[in-house]
Formats: C-alpha cells, sequence, structure tokens
C-alpha cells in the first residue's frame, strides 16, 4: 500500500431521523372500477395477516354510485373468509397476536354501534380470533374512526364523488399509505395526487412493499424513508480510517 492511502468503513447504527409510527390508511373505490377486482383488493388490502400489517386499509371510501353494490358483494366476501387454526391452509383469519388486542377490536366494535355503527360483517370475537369485520356508518368522533385499530377490522363510508373521498382520506393525523381503485390509470392517477401519504397505489391495495423502494409516511405516520438508496445516510455512521506503511515528515 503506498504511502498516505485512505481507507473507509461503514459502521450500521440507528438514527432518530427515520421512524414509521403506522397508519390509518385509506383505500378509496370510484365509480367505473372493475366491482369483482375491487372487492377481492379491498379484502386482501384490509385483513391480509389478521389485519395485522401497519399498510393495511383501515377505511374504505366508496363512491354513492356503486357504494350499494361494492357493500353487499364486499361484506359477502368478508363474512366468507376462514377463520381459525393459523396451521390449516384454508385459513386466511388467525389469531390476533394477544389478549390485549383481542379486547380492543371487541371495545372498539362495541363503542362503534353504540355511537350509531352498523356492522356489515364479522364484529363478534371468537377467541384467540376476531373474524374479519366490516362497518359502516362510523362516526367521525370515536376512536374507532380516528385511530390505528391493529387487527381484521374496517370501516365502509359512503361518499358523494372523488373529491369527498380525498378529502376524507386527508382528514387523518396519519399518512402512511393510501389505494386508489379506478376505471383507469389516468383517473387513479390524479387522485393519487391529491391524497396526503408517503405510498399511494393505484389499481391495487395497500399492503405493497419493495425493498429498493422508499417506505415511511407523512404527518404522524413518521419520519425519515426506509429502503436502498433512501435509509443509507439515516442506518449508518461513516467513519474515515486511514494507514500509512511508510514514514512521514511533520513540520515541527
Amino acid at each position: 500500500m503506498s504511502s498516505g492511502t485512505v481507507s473507509g468503513a461503514l459502521e450500521q447504527t440507528a438514527s432518530a431521523d427515520a421512524l414509521q409510527l403506522g397508519g390509518q390508511n385509506p383505500l378509496i373505490v370510484l365509480d367505473g372500477v372493475d366491482l369483482d377486482y375491487a372487492v377481492d383488493a379491498a379484502a386482501f388490502g384490509a385483513f391480509v395477516h389478521q389485519g395485522q400489517v401497519c399498510m393495511c386499509a383501515r377505511r374504505i371510501y366508496v363512491e354513492r354510485s356503486i357504494a350499494d353494490d361494492f357493500s353487499e358483494r364486499f361484506a359477502a366476501k368478508v363474512a366468507s373468509l376462514p377463520l381459525g387454526d393459523p396451521l390449516d391452509p384454508r385459513t386466511v383469519i388467525g389469531p390476533v397476536i394477544n389478549q390485549w388486542a383481542l379486547s380492543t377490536l371487541s371495545r372498539r366494535v362495541e363503542e362503534a354501534v353504540a355511537a350509531g355503527a352498523r356492522v356489515l360483517a364479522g364484529g363478534t370475537a371468537q377467541p384467540p380470533c376476531y373474524p374479519a369485520t366490516v362497518l359502516t356508518d362510523v362516526p367521525d368522533d370515536i376512536e374507532l374512526a380516528f385511530d390505528e385499530t391493529f387487527g381484521p377490522l374496517v370501516a365502509l363510508t359512503v361518499v358523494e364523488d372523488r373529491d369527498e373521498a380525498v378529502e376524507r382520506a386527508n382528514a387523518s393525523g396519519f399518512g402512511l399509505t393510501a389505494a386508489v381503485l379506478a376505471a383507469d390509470s389516468v383517473q387513479g392517477l390524479e387522485v393519487a395526487r391529491r391524497i396526503n401519504a408517503g405510498i399511494v397505489h393505484v389499481n391495487d391495495q395497500p399492503v405493497n412493499d419493495e425493498p429498493q423502494m422508499p417506505f415511511g409516511g407523512t404527518k404522524d405516520s413518521g419520519w425519515g424513508r426506509f429502503g436502498v438508496g433512501f435509509a443509507v445516510e439515516d442506518f449508518t455512521e461513516l467513519q474515515w480510517v486511514t494507514t500509512r506503511e511508510t514514514k512521514r515528515t511533520f513540520p515541527f
């Protein structure tokens, strides 16, 4: 090695400026969409891993012109999701993570129903599981409406048009992921650009992740971005190391 050669070393460490804190993720269903596809996408996006994924859909906004048809199909799909032993390959909805989670789900559904919400599917605990549950007419001022419920529970809200859908989607204090199901990508992208979230998927559901993509949210959903090329500075400390094989001279 020649005199004065420099080498560098990167040491991994955690940094406080990249932090992900969950979400109250919206899924918007627009008139003109393929309803069978929309139902399947919404069911997966809301209930994969019993809804215990930070990217799961927690709120569904559907335009009034298709609301009755979508709601009926969606509720039927959700009610049919097999519940039970996670070792059974037929099971879709397995146990929630612990008793506290089960109690929270039950309490929030009971509070919502007492405040005027209606249960379209599920709604009754079957310990240690909670069935995939769809509520509608959920008031805006109850815990379920504004806080993340980490489990198989989604609120379905009918809106007049896409402008109201965007307004309600953005009303949350969270901004992790979102999804827009539309008749075509042009329509979907127009709506997606107006949603205040770190990640928006058009004509897909919100539970998507790729290691090279920037993962992170806005508002109370965190700071910074994970992902190759985005998290390097957040998760590294730069160390400068030099070595010499010959002596050098000094000015004094």
